[in-house]
């Protein structure tokens, strides 16, 4: 693999950021939601809510980050500080599915780390699907621990629920399991 790595997204970038997010979310969710949903994960309708973001971040510490493959954008992550002073969180983020196994996620999850530590940022969380299992693996692999916190998101007209779980780490020294939060949305 060769030319590959991961830099800040620019406006020419929304497009593909767009058109893999559409794939990870279709990816990610076909099984938990009904057709007319997945409908919706269209690269358009992720591309103009990153044209929004990216144009007015919410904080200055906020960054859209994209991980190339010479010059195609095979990945993003968005990350973000939390309302609790000193932690942060990874609101979004994935590999194009033909892309995956190449270093991409890795690349994209540490810069995303480096990005939060530069702005004194060291505890970082991320909500992920229960039984999104590769990811929560991946993750785990990286030093995130769960914290015990969860929500349980409808899904479907008819109620079906998902749960996604919170996991942490601590971007300048390992995760520790010991003292974190327990709280659960429901």
């Amino acid at each position: 693999m060769s030319d590959a790595s991961v830099r800040t997204a620019r406006t020419e970038d929304l497009p593909a950021i767009g058109a893999v997010q559409a794939q990870v979310w279709r990816d990610a969710f076909a099984q938990f939601v009904e057709p007319q949903t997945l409908a919706e994960f269209t690269p358009d309708a992720f591309e103009a809510a990153w044209r929004t973001s990216l144009a007015a971040p919410p904080s200055p510490v906020h960054r859209l980050l994209v991980a190339t493959e010479l010059d195609d954008v095979v990945g993003f992550v968005a990350v973000g500080p939390t309302e609790e002073t000193g932690d942060g969180e990874i609101l979004a983020g994935g590999v194009s599915p033909e892309r995956r196994g190449h270093g991409h996620g890795s690349r994209l999850l540490n810069a995303a780390m480096d990005t939060l530590a530069v702005n004194d940022i060291h505890q970082v969380r991320v909500r992920v699907v229960e039984r999104n299992t590769p990811l929560v693996r991946f993750l785990a692999v990286a030093g995130f621990v769960a914290s015990g916190g969860y929500a349980d998101r409808v899904v479907t007209s008819t109620g079906d629920t998902v749960r996604e779980i919170e996991l942490h780490t601590d971007s300048s020294a390992s995760a520790e399991p010991e003292g974190h939060d327990h709280n659960h949305d429901h």
